[in-house]
């Protein structure tokens, strides 16, 4: 395997295809409804969608629920929502705003083709069975009339199903390839890894499909794990690049409203073996790591994982800001194995095995994109819901934020409060419940909620309290995002910051380029606990840089990486929801101690995460700098030149290695205080 050690290591491999592209996602799901049913919801939502995302009307008012029905909708209650239990195709249509294109059905298998507003971006092939079982165990079909298409056919979807303990989830990764390239790559296949490859090249009018299973069981090459398929397309010209055999065209119609086109990032596997699979990619197609997140990045108390980033190296270099969103040709795959016997992605190999974790998509604007997803689902009842990530991620108010304000810090430089005037300004903002005895203070909070405070200051600090009242607002209100502005300083205005941390939107910095992401809550999730898939929405803001002679530089895929913070905050923010989860249940049985347990670990995650941002910006730098090096040495035109890329190289890998073991040394804290925690939990049940 290509080891990021020695940057010449990079490029020895030949990959067998020069241009591999995103194509489509197919996800098997347990049932499907009628196409007239998914329609009568496209038709409705076409009609009204609009509306109600312009709406400033409440979702309780009466006038929502006409509009809904006026339009032969039904509206839910919206806080009766649960992720589990939903039926995926109508939370894709609900809440992205996707519309059902193309449609199959064979044998009990329904497949229906979902696309968002423009066809060239992600497209998720969704097959189920046409029978509705009571239960979720119910045997499946053993037998299959018509097996013409090997991408539609109820063999596939009962392999797929048996090997993932009969759970729903995402079965295959669907690349677009150049002519020929389906042959280039069975060739290479058969001489590297032949034990996975799944028959040859199938051949239909206009279209080429190759299939091959993607992992190896265990951490041997012996055997392949008959779940998830690498499917490769390759289209005649005649067929544009969207096209996928057998499947019908279905009339649709995409509302009016500001539902934005989504188009694939990145997708990202939980594996056994994160190098064999990083190997047999490396062999097939030529894929390199990208990036490497070690498992002090991605450790939450007990869990750990570790993590790379694979994919190819496209020449397609994007001019402009629209060109960068749609471009599907930069393939980025990250994989995940766990380390420890807790946390996600060890349970996920538990319960389900080896598979697609999430899928991300790139959005244009996604403060705006998950808004109108929140507002579908709050007026409707249906749609997605989105991960919680704790305030104390965006910022919380401390008492030193108050009383040493100075030149330097993000507050301003408008100067201190005295300390008693700052502890008085606390215990009121906690008193008036503007602020959680934590620091954190009630989003929204305006100038006049801190006029409102005077009442509640000692009369011998009234006058400086009126005097410094400008100064604590700014730093009150600063402190609901305090350490995004760190990262994004005045390029974000406050309106927007608000509505960044109102949205759950997760942010992150390499060198000048922005990097906002959001994680939904679990899909094809039959019962809450249950460890299941999700997905993944992300813009990338790419700065504007210029080159030696004032020319715009072109745009780098994958700008703003891979949210190195978000990596330990998702993962965090994973087990504070598990937390959570055990807190509501503690209150629900009258169990003061293991409600009590509940709330340390909440606490203990939240710790966990402030202490590592500081180490987290460093590892960011540093990896910023490695890459840029990397970048030079690659594109090099004489020896000196390598020469130095590689010792820039080799210098920031050291510092990024240094910051790892910073990381890592942290980890292991908290990993020790989580286990005991665990024990006690453990304890506290046996009695």
């Amino acid at each position: 395997m290509a080891a990021l050690e020695n940057v010449e290591a990079l490029v020895k491999v030949e990959p067998p295809v020069e241009d591999i592209q995103f194509h489509h996602i197919q996800i098997y799901t347990d049932k499907l409804k009628a196409l007239e049913e998914y329609k009568k919801m496209e038709d409705g939502l076409s009609k009204c969608s609009p509306q109600l995302l312009d709406s400033e009307l409440s979702p309780w008012d009466d006038g929502i629920k006409k509009i809904l029905e006026i339009n032969g909708l039904e509206q839910l209650d919206a806080e009766k929502y649960v992720p589990h239990g939903q039926d995926l195709v109508e939370q894709m249509i609900f809440g992205f705003g996707f519309r059902i294109t193309h449609e199959h059905e064979v044998s009990g298998l329904r497949s229906f083709l979902l696309c968002s507003r423009d066809a060239t971006g992600v497209k998720y092939l969704i097959s189920g069975l046409v029978d509705e079982p009571d239960q979720p165990n119910v045997k499946r079909q053993k037998t299959n009339e018509n097996k013409e298409y090997c991408h539609l056919n109820l063999d596939s979807y009962n392999r797929f199903l048996k090997a993932h303990n009969n759970r729903q989830g995402i079965s295959v990764l669907g690349f677009q390839v150049e002519k020929d390239g389906t042959s280039k790559i069975l060739e290479r296949y058969k001489e590297k890894h032949p034990k996975l490859l799944l028959g040859g090249v199938h051949e239909y009018s206009g279209c080429r499909l190759l299939e091959v299973f993607a992992y190896y069981k265990g951490t041997e090459k012996e055997e392949a794990d008959e779940g998830t398929i690498i499917r490769f397309v390759e289209n005649s010209e005649s067929q544009g690049t969207n096209f996928l055999p057998g499947l019908n065209p279905v009339k649709h119609k995409f509302s009016e409203d500001p539902m934005s086109p989504a188009y694939f990032d990145h997708w990202v596997s939980n594996v056994t073996s994160r190098t064999m699979f990083l190997e047999t990619l490396y062999d097939t197609l030529g894929f390199t790591s990208k990036v490497d997140f070690n498992a002090g990045v991605v450790a939450a108390g007990e869990a750990q994982i570790e993590s790379t980033v694979t994919g190819n190296t496209s020449k397609f270099r994007p001019e402009s800001d629209n060109e960068n969103l749609a471009n599907q040709s930069q393939v980025f795959l990250p994989i995940n194995n766990a380390l420890s016997p807790v946390g996600h992605v060890y349970l996920f190999l538990q319960e389900i095995g080896q598979g697609i974790q999430h899928v991300a998509s790139r959005v244009e604007d996604l403060s705006e994109f998950v808004s109108n997803v929140n507002k579908m689902r709050e007026m409707t009842g249906r749609g997605v819901s989105f991960l919680k990530i704790p305030r104390s991620y965006y910022g919380r108010l401390a008492l030193e934020d108050l009383i040493e304000v100075k030149d330097g810090s993000p507050y301003g430089v408008q100067g201190p409060i005295s300390q008693p005037l700052g502890k008085a300004v606390m215990q009121a903002l906690q008193d008036t419940k503007k602020m959680s005895p934590s620091g954190i203070v009630k989003l929204g909070i305006t100038q006049q909620d801190i006029e409102h405070l005077g009442p509640m200051i000692p009369p011998t600090l009234q006058s400086e309290f009126g005097e410094r009242m400008k100064v604590i607002g700014d730093v009150v209100r600063k402190s609901q995002y305090i350490n995004l502005y760190k990262l994004l300083r005045d390029h974000v205005s406050e309106e927007n910051y608000l509505k960044i941390v109102k949205n759950n939107v997760l942010v992150d910095i390499q060198g000048e380029d922005v990097l906002y992401q959001i994680f939904t809550s679990t899909i094809l999730q039959r019962s809450q606990g249950d460890e299941a898939p999700f997905l993944e929405f992300i813009q990338r803001v790419c700065s504007q840089q210029l080159d030696a002679n004032g020319n715009p530089k072109k745009i780098l895929p994958g700008c703003g990486g891979f949210g190195i913070r978000n990596f330990l905050t998702l993962f965090l923010s994973i087990e504070v929801g598990k937390a959570s989860a055990e807190y509501e249940e503690a209150i629900k049985t009258d169990n003061t101690g293991l409600k009590e347990l509940a709330l340390e670990k909440i606490a203990l995650f939240a710790q966990q995460m402030d202490e590592s941002n500081p180490v987290l910006t460093e590892i960011s730098d540093a990896m910023t700098a490695e890459g840029q090096a990397r970048d030079i040495y690659e594109r090099a035109k004489d020896k000196v030149e390598k020469d130095k890329a590689e010792a820039d190289f080799k210098r920031h890998r050291a510092q990024k290695e240094l910051g790892n073991e910073k990381l890592q040394k942290i980890s292991e804290i908290y990993k020790e205080k989580a286990l005991n925690l665990r024990k006690r939990t453990t304890e506290l049940l046996s009695h």
